[in-house]
């Protein structure tokens, strides 16, 4: 049976009415009106106030059992507004709170009823406060219980900036969570610009840390204090990374005389200011196996005075062998030419060389003598098209560095081992200075991406000698060269294992299609801005011949309509990713059998839709994704059809996804924006 009252004691307020009732009645007797209408009009109010508090806290305690914590601390609440000197709002209110573990709030209740009640009340709600307070002090701490190695675990799965927020938990974490971080990678940012939170970053700061990234600082003074701070703390530092730090050779002398020997690993992008150089790095940091050091082209002029006066800088003093296996290096050939660096590293087996201006000292060197310098060499992009804050390391390196078996050795008829060769900006170089290294690395070769640079008629025709190569083990081409259609046709006979086959910007024919001799396996096709196939060419193609694509790209690309996209559809049901891009042939009705037939598929695989600059982008065509069980993320910036309408569709009837892209649509207003981000993981606007 239920009673009323929190805690199913005395209800005061009806023990106030029932004896101002009984003063009425005397005053009545007694002839003093007045006073028996104030009587019983006070105990009227008292009456009905009781019968109130009363069904108030029967429904709270209903509501609570029912785990309805939200109305039943509103009752409760309400009873506390109705009746402030009665005890039952507050004790239920506390058992409320205290039922969910919220023993702070609980007594804070507590707390105001004390205040608030008369004496005779006060003894229950302390003994209700003090249960609470008691229940507080046992409340589980993960930090006090669990061992520390699970702490570490935990933390470990946290970010920088989430670390922080943790330490202001209470004075307990403070102190442990920096004693149980076992993380082996810092990212140190903005050192210098605020006191208060380089000494919060410095806690974390241990001989756990066995790399950091500094990026940023404030000032040269600011980097050689931190440097300090590292090379005293962390004993097992192996991985250092500069980027965009001021920082001079001065403030890094001292610091890599004492860690130097221990260094694996150093990536520098110096700030335009700096005045560090590869040789004396190379002379403090001896063991190094992964170097990286890209200079400002605003310094070279700067640098090649300098060097005018001071030889020593013009290339490495020390010629000693070193042991790196991983090499970018972005410098002017004014400072150091790379071949007199690539002397010195025999092990070297992933080379990068950025692009640079002919005016801020290109670097010059034939490609094949690199392999003579270098012949264990893996991965070659020359030229490459870097940002000055890229350190991307490619993936097959990190393989190699873990001790995971190559799937290439050396033979006496093949010696070269050169897998990959990425070749940029051609400015500077013809085609035909590139075939000797392609004759001798074509039976090894996995990956060959040529870069923009050559459309006119001459590069043509020096680019045609790869035709004549057979490559046995070729499964990635790119290619943006503007050669003739005879080029690519010789080329892809040749090519039995290609998997991955990208054209951009190239006029291409329908003979193409014909030459792709291992079709049955592609599975990625890119043309981009190829505007000389036709629909039909491309559409026998993917019907008969490419049926396991699993990535297509199609970016303004003329031959893309409602066929093809038929034929997409009912025939590349594999397809993990679609790229459909400024396609204006294409209909609202060509999208929707394209979605029909991915639906269809037995088992539908796609993940990822791009459809950019797509006027047929409807709220009709975005309701048909509804059943791609597997797409996390959809790409349809600029399409002015989509309304806030079709957004709040889209993600109510797609559960799984987690990206979306909606920049520069011009129909879509904030709130659609708003309400995408609560529901998924990222939505891009800008």
């Amino acid at each position: 049976m239920i009673t009323s009252g929190a805690a199913g004691g005395f209800d005061p307020d009806s023990m106030a009415w029932h004896e101002l009732f009984k003063k009425g009645i005397a005053a009545l007797n007694q002839n003093d009106y007045n006073q028996a209408i104030e009587s019983t009009s006070l105990a009227i109010e008292a009456f009905n106030r009781t019968q109130l508090v009363s069904i108030l806290d029967v429904r709270a305690e209903a509501y609570g059992k029912n785990i309805d914590y939200q109305n039943a601390l509103k009752d409760a609440h309400t009873i506390i507004q109705h009746a402030p000197d009665s005890a039952i709002g507050y004790l239920r209110a506390g058992d409320l709170y205290t039922t969910q573990c919220n023993y702070g709030e609980a007594i804070d209740i507590y707390d105001l009823g004390i205040y608030s009640v008369g004496p005779d009340q006060q003894a229950l709600i302390q003994r209700k406060k003090h249960e609470a307070e008691q229940r507080q002090y046992r409340k589980l701490d993960f930090m006090r219980v669990l061992p520390f190695d699970v702490i570490s675990v935990i933390l470990n799965e946290l970010s920088f900036d989430e670390w922080f927020v943790c330490m202001d938990v209470c004075r307990l974490w403070r102190e442990m969570i920096p004693r149980c971080m076992t993380c082996r990678h810092m990212d140190i940012r903005l050192w210098g610009r605020s006191h208060q939170q380089d000494d919060r970053t410095a806690k974390f700061i241990g001989p756990h840390v066995h790399s950091a990234r500094v990026s940023r600082s404030a000032s040269s003074h600011a980097t050689q204090a931190l440097l300090e701070i590292l090379s005293d703390r962390c004993q097992n530092l192996r991985s250092m990374v500069f980027d965009l730090c001021q920082i001079s050779l001065d403030d890094v002398r001292p610091v890599l005389r004492r860690i130097g020997h221990h260094l694996t690993d150093i990536h520098i992008n110096v700030a335009p200011t700096s005045d560090l150089t590869i040789d004396p790095l190379l002379q403090l940091c001896p063991n190094l196996t992964c170097f990286t050091f890209h200079l400002p082209l605003q310094q070279h002029t700067r640098l090649t005075a300098t060097t005018n006066n001071d030889r020593d800088l013009t290339s490495p003093r020390d010629t000693s062998l070193l042991s790196i296996t991983y090499l970018s290096v972005d410098v002017s050939r004014d400072v150091l030419p790379i071949e007199s660096l690539l002397q010195r590293c025999p092990k070297l087996r992933y080379l990068i060389i950025p692009f640079r201006p002919e005016d801020n000292g290109r670097q010059i060197i034939a490609p094949d003598q690199v392999l003579d310098l270098c012949p264990d060499i893996e991965y070659f992009d020359f030229h490459a098209s870097l940002a000055q804050d890229s350190f991307d390391i490619p993936e097959n390196y990190q393989k190699h560095r873990s001790g995971l078996p190559t799937t290439i050795g050396r033979t006496n008829d093949h010696p070269e081992i050169l897998r990959e060769l990425y070749i940029g900006s051609l400015a500077g170089y013809s085609g035909d200075m590139f075939m000797p290294l392609l004759e001798r690395a074509r039976y090894n070769l996995e990956r060959l991406h040529i870069g923009v640079g050559a459309g006119d008629q001459v590069m043509m025709e020096e680019w045609t000698g790869i035709a004549s190569l057979y490559f046995s083990k070729l499964e990635s081409f790119h290619c943006s060269i503007a050669c003739s259609t005879h080029f690519f046709n010789a080329m892809l006979r040749r090519c039995p294992c290609l998997t991955d086959l990208e054209f951009s910007e190239i006029p291409i024919t329908d003979e193409v299609f014909d030459a792709i001799v291992s079709a049955a396996q592609l599975r990625r096709l890119a043309l981009s801005h190829c505007h000389g196939i036709s629909e039909m060419g491309l559409q026998r193609f993917i019907r008969y011949r490419a049926i396991a694509l699993h990535e297509i790209d199609l970016t303004q690309c003329r031959a893309v309509g409602d066929g093809l996209l038929e034929a997409l559809g009912e025939n590349c049901q594999s397809l993990r990713m679609i790229r459909l891009s400024d396609n204006p042939r294409v209909t609202q009705k060509g999208l929707l059998v394209l979605v029909q037939g991915l639906v269809q598929a037995p088992a539908s695989h796609l993940h990822t839709l791009v459809l950019r600059y797509m006027h047929a982008v409807t709220a009709g065509v975005l309701h048909g994704l509804r059943d791609l069980e597997r797409l996390e993320s959809i790409d349809i910036g600029g399409s002015s059809g989509v309304t806030d309408m079709a957004i709040h569709m889209l993600v109510d009837q797609n559960p799984q996804l987690r990206h979306l892209n909606i920049t520069n649509c011009s129909m879509i207003t904030q709130i659609a924006i708003e309400y995408a981000r609560s529901h998924l993981t990222s939505v891009v606007t800008e």
